[in-house]
This record gives structure tokens, sequence and C-alpha cells, in this order.
């Protein structure tokens, strides 16, 4: 399992030492530490709380809240070029802070002839560059860095740096910040094109030489925001010009697919010794001219259904690049033992996931999703079942292993600054058809990027009583050609009919409604476990429906010999763990002494 430690979370200074530190009146009540002045607001009632063990603070006069970081940044104890609250909703003073910082970076650069130097070798920008995009220069850590403010309606939202020569090259950038595209001011909606470039040394490269509307993304080649979508979407003609290496051509495609690939042109840069991206191109002696050839030359990405050799074998060298798995990169589970019997799931797999009701269908999936989530892979849980705040309680429950009714307010607040910036998406209505809930995920995975799918669950969908098994049949053959069609894995939870006799494991022939539910899955995960017998007693009153041991039966697979992997449910947690030893590590790391 994919276990992500507290204590590395932790700061190196306890909140309570920074409490002490700043000599801040205080008290402990109720395991909480009660500041007697609120170091935001000044109320003086004892209304600011903070939690000595995630460090979380919340004030219930202001309702300022967040984490020590937070805390000691916005009180000038971290320097206003490492981060900015994550919701970008920051104070006028705040901002100003973070303004000043950008130009006094701009001016050292301007004062700085050697700095000027490396930037022009680096990247050929003169003076005028560096003044019309406001660029400057911070040493830290004994390095040079280059900044490189992101303007929207001419007020900052963010600033990247990267490491001058003869430094390694690094990047870092105002995490908390937005992820906005570099140029947006300049954008012309009256024209019918846009250029979007992989970063800001291309852009900054192409407009020095006179070319008109052009951006750049700032989270690298595979990252496109869903909020640039609309904007990108307007335009007739997106050439996209991305670095001519793997990682920039499989981000180019991905982005044609979501924005239209009839719409989107892709910008060969030669592949040639020490030209990666359009700056390298241009440094090498190239002009306006020879860009202007490459514009005339840019193709429109493969036709759908048809894909040329050339292209075949750059995704293939890609997955290999990046797993040595010639199958496909995949997604893996964070269960080992499970990987072991099913591999990973691949682009284009249905997974069904079955078991009988109450046994942890929908959580083993939503512990799936979570943890790729939490590593940056869009996601999305489509459920019919429940209200959205329900699946919120449990995600809470997940990620601070504390019982759904014992859910406190740190705990939200906790969790909202985990994954608040994550790509987790949750879909749900009351009114729904098979057509609206295929148009619903087409527009996720254009809108949001989403690489993984959860749907809860098959059986809500049919509404026929005389043609159950026909609707059924439709649906599931539907979600197969989706998965095929988008490109991604999407898991669908479908009921098992009732068992006959004494048997007790549901298998793909059990699988309600239709045999071809079992034909068009790529792979069929079967969840069981064993119910606690019920003896009629009072003691029943306490006891769960089913064991905690899992078995993960792998019953049917298209590319793997299947098996039964065992997992250990805590219910109470809507976790599931490799097995019993695993649960007793991961809560003795969280909370300590649990046996």
């Amino acid at each position: 399992m994919v276990v992500r430690k507290r204590s590395a979370r932790k700061p190196s200074e306890s909140v309570l030492e920074y409490i002490k530190r700043k000599k801040w009146a205080y008290e402990e009540s109720a395991g909480r530490l009660v500041v007697k002045t609120c170091p935001y607001c000044s109320d003086s009632d004892k209304h600011f709380y903070v939690n000595p063990v995630t460090s979380q603070f919340l004030c219930f006069k202001c309702d300022v809240n967040g984490n020590l970081y937070k805390l000691k940044k916005d009180l000038g104890d971290i320097s206003p070029l490492s981060s900015l609250p994550s919701n970008f909703n920051i104070t006028k003073e705040k901002y100003n802070k973070v303004r000043r910082g950008v130009l006094l970076n701009h001016k050292a650069l301007l004062g700085d002839p050697d700095g000027l130097e490396t930037v022009k070798a680096k990247w050929g920008f003169e003076v005028d560059d560096v003044k019309k995009f406001k660029l400057g220069i911070q040493v830290k850590g004994g390095k040079k860095w280059i900044v490189i403010p992101y303007f929207e309606n001419n007020k900052i939202i963010n600033v990247k740096m990267e490491t001058l020569p003869p430094a390694k090259k690094k990047f870092r950038r105002l995490k908390g910040m937005k992820s906005g595209l570099f140029n947006v001011d300049d954008v012309n909606r009256k024209l019918k094109y846009i250029f979007l470039c992989e970063g800001e040394s291309d852009t900054i490269s192409l407009i020095r030489i006179g070319v008109k509307n052009v951006v750049g993304a700032s989270v690298g080649a595979r990252g496109f925001k869903p909020e640039w979508y609309d904007l990108i979407n307007e335009f007739e003609r997106i050439y996209i010009v991305y670095d001519n290496d793997v990682a920039g051509q499989e981000g180019a495609r991905k982005i044609a697919k979501r924005i239209g690939m009839n719409k989107c042109l892709n910008i060969e840069i030669p592949v040639e010794v020490e030209i990666n991206d359009v700056t390298d191109f241009l440094s090498d002696g190239n002009s306006l001219k020879d860009f202007q050839k490459l514009v005339v030359d840019a193709k429109k990405f493969d036709v759908e259904d048809v894909i040329s050799f050339k292209s075949i074998l750059n995704n293939l060298e890609s997955e290999l690049a990046v797993s040595n798995n010639i199958d496909g990169t995949g997604y893996l589970t964070q269960w080992t033992n499970l990987n072991k019997l099913v591999g990973s799931f691949i682009p284009g797999d249905l997974v069904i996931i079955s078991g009988i009701a109450k046994v942890g269908k929908s959580t083993w999936g939503l512990n799936f999703l979570l943890e790729h989530a939490l590593m940056g892979i869009p996601t999305l849980y489509y459920c019919l079942e429940m209200r959205p705040e329900r699946i919120v309680t449990r995600v809470v429950s997940y990620v601070r292993c504390v019982k759904k009714d014992e859910i406190t307010r740190d705990d939200v607040i906790y969790v909202r600054s985990l994954y608040g910036t994550k790509p987790f998406y949750i879909a749900h209505s009351y009114s729904f058809t098979l057509e609206k809930v295929m148009d619903t995920i087409v527009e996720s995975v254009k809108r949001y990027g989403i690489e993984l799918l959860l749907f809860d669950h098959l059986h809500f969908l049919i509404r026929s009583l005389d043609n159950t098994t026909a609707e059924v049949g439709n649906a599931v053959r539907q979600f197969k050609l989706l998965a095929e069609e988008l490109q991604i894995p999407i898991f669908l939870v479908a009921q098992p009919r009732k068992l006959s006799g004494k048997r007790k494991r549901p298998t793909v022939d059990d699988l309600r409604d239709s045999s071809s539910i079992g034909q068009d899955a790529d792979t069929v995960i079967v969840i069981h476990r064993e119910r606690v017998k019920q003896d009629g007693s009072s003691s029943d009153n306490n006891k769960p429906l089913f064991d905690n041991d899992t078995e993960v039966i792998v019953d049917a697979s298209r590319y793997s010999a299947g098996g039964i992997a065992k997992l250990y449910f805590d219910g109470e947690l809507s976790r599931f763990f490799q097995n019993k030893k695993e649960r007793r590590e991961f809560l003795n790391r969280v909370y300590g002494g649990v046996t």
C-alpha cells in the first residue's frame, strides 16, 4: 500500500515551539492549544485554537484557518517568494509584499551584468525582453535563480523560478497560487489562432521574433489545467508548440484530444542534436521565416482510429522510457499482492467490480482513486448511489483515519489542505440517463483531463423491467467503447444476483441481468468478505455484518491468469490495508500505541 507518513509532513519546528518562540500567551484545553490573542484579528478572548498534533489552527472569531506553514508565512517568518495561500484569497498587504519582491528581483537583474549575460547566453533574451516580462534574479541557497512572474489582468498570480548555469537545472514556483497561462494578458481574442507553448522561455522566444497570440503552459508537458480550456477552445486553430521529445509530444497529443483533434495543429521542432524546443531552434540561427515554415508544415494529429507507424513507435518508446513495460505504463493499485495478479490497468480497460451488498466495493474503488489523485493524476468518482457529502465523509475518514461519527472540523480542514488542490472530482445526479452519463464523462475528460474513472453503479442506470438484460448489455458495451474512445481505464461497479445453494463467493457468471458484462469486460474483480455468524443474543448488536479479512478475487482477466489476493478492511476508517499487520503499523505511525 502507498503510505505517506505524517511524520514526513511535519515541520522541523513544532507548533508549540513556535508559539513559545513568539511568546504568545496560551493554555491547554481538551488536547488543544488555546492562544489568548489571535495574530490575525487581534481578538483577545481566547478564540484562536491550535491542534498540537496536526498543526492546524482556527480562529472562531475571524474564521481564518490553516497550518503552521501558513501561519509562519503570513506572519513574515518565511520568505514571501516561497508560497502563497492555496486559494489565492490573499490580503492586499500580502499581495503587495509579493509584488515588491518581484520588482526588487527585476531591478536586481537589470543591475547584474553577469546575470543578464547568462540569460542571453541561455535563452537569447535581450534587456528589452527582461523589461517587457519583468524578469528578475534571486540568489538563494548559493545559486542564482531567474524569476518569471505570471500576470493576469495586470495582477501577479504566480512566480516561477529556474536556476541559472552553472547550477543544475531546478524549478520552483509559488505552489499556493494560481497556475495560469504565461502571457495571457496579451491574447487577442479577435484573431482566429493561438500558439500554445510548453513554458515561458518558448513563449518569450516566439514573441521576441514577432509571433502574435502566444501563451505558455506553466505546469509541464503533461499538464493542462481545466481553467485554461475555455480560453484556448475559443480559437479556430490551436498551434501546439511543445518539445520534440517523447514527453512533449505525448503532452501535445493529450491536449489536442481534450480540445479537439480537428482544431489543433502540431508544430514539430526538427529533431537535431542540441535542439529540443523552439528556443533551441531559434538560438541555432533560425529566424521568423524559418518558424513560419514550421507553421505552414504543421499537421493535425493522427486521424482517430488511424495511427501512423511512427506514432506507434513514439508511443512505445514513451511507455518503455517511463516503465520498461511493453504493455503500457498503466495504473497500479496500492496493494502489491493484488498487482501481482492483475498487473496494471491500461487505457481502454473496462474493469468490473462486483460483490454482494455492503462488502466494500465502492470503498475499494474510492481508495484506489484517492491514492492516484494524491499523486496528481486526475480522477473522477461518478456516484449515483450516495450524495457528495457522504462521499466526502468517507474521504475524510480515509485520509484522517478517524471514524465517520468522530470527524471534527480540524479533520475537514486538514483534508482540504491535502486534497484541495489535487485533481479529484465527484459527479452525482438524481436526473440521469445513459446518454447523459456518457456526455458528462466525455466533457469531464476534455475539461479536467480525467485519467481514471469509477462509475457506481451499473444497475442504477437500468429503468426497464421488461428489457433489463438488453439494457444492461447495451450499457456495459457503451462503457467499454467509451473507455477505448477516451483511452482511460473505466471501473464499473456491478451487482451480482442472489446466490443459490451454499455458495458464498459470487463469480463472473453471477453478475446480474446479463452475461455480456463478463464478456465485454477486460477484468472482473469480486470483493468478498465472510458474514459474521449471528446467534440472536444481545451481543449481536455490536457485531459487524462481515469479517474484516477480504478476498479480492480476480475472477476473469483478458491479460492475466487471475487469482485471489487477501486484504484487510477497516470499515470504520473506510480503508483497505494489505493485511492486519500493515493496519497496525500504519495506525501506530498516525496515533502510536495501537494494538
